[in-house]
């Protein structure tokens, strides 16, 4: 959903429940606006790396807010050392792969087109292995899911040539899916 519409439906959610200032005439004057974005800043970049700035940045503010309100991760729970010392692990990792994330969408000029919220929710974490018969297999992929493998130009190790064990210890590799 573009930005454009989720205003036009947010002010028009508002209409209909009958918030004060919310006219009819007021959203046909203000159509035109929605999904424009003002941003004010020193940087004399153009204006498309100024908004991968701005939009990197709101990433990783979303992120460090999923990670403490949604997730709760910052408030741990637990009563050993040993516990505490892998849930500070756990944390590290999944703070580590969405700066992957971020550093494979502006490697492949994705920001336009991808969030790392949208990324790993919507696709990546789709993307499971299972054992049949003693054989480790991907199970099926999305049609969504191979475009995105492709778009970014990443390859999943084989796992019928690399044992299960260290087939996800090295990065991904930059080749496509077929």
């Amino acid at each position: 959903m573009t930005l454009a519409l989720k205003e036009e439906k947010d002010y028009l959610r508002r209409l209909l429940s009958h918030h004060e200032g919310y006219t009819e005439e007021a959203l046909r004057a203000k159509q035109c606006e929605f999904g424009i974005l003002v941003l004010k800043t020193s940087l004399e970049d153009p204006p498309e790396r100024i908004y991968e700035l701005y939009k990197e940045r709101a990433q990783i503010e979303q992120m460090f807010d999923e990670y403490k309100n949604l997730l709760r991760w910052d408030a741990s729970y637990l009563h050993s050392d040993g516990a505490m010392e892998g849930w500070f692990f756990l944390n590290h990792l999944g703070l580590m792969a969405c700066y992957r994330v971020i550093e494979l969408l502006h490697a492949t000029n994705s920001l336009k087109r991808y969030s790392v919220q949208g990324l790993l929710q919507e696709y990546l974490s789709g993307i499971r292995v299972e054992r049949i018969t003693g054989t480790w297999k991907y199970e099926v992929f999305s049609k969504a899911q191979k475009e995105v493998l492709k778009h970014l130009d990443l390859e999943l190790p084989d796992l019928a040539a690399t044992p299960i064990e260290t087939a996800f210890t090295s990065p991904l590799h930059t080749k496509h899916i077929t």
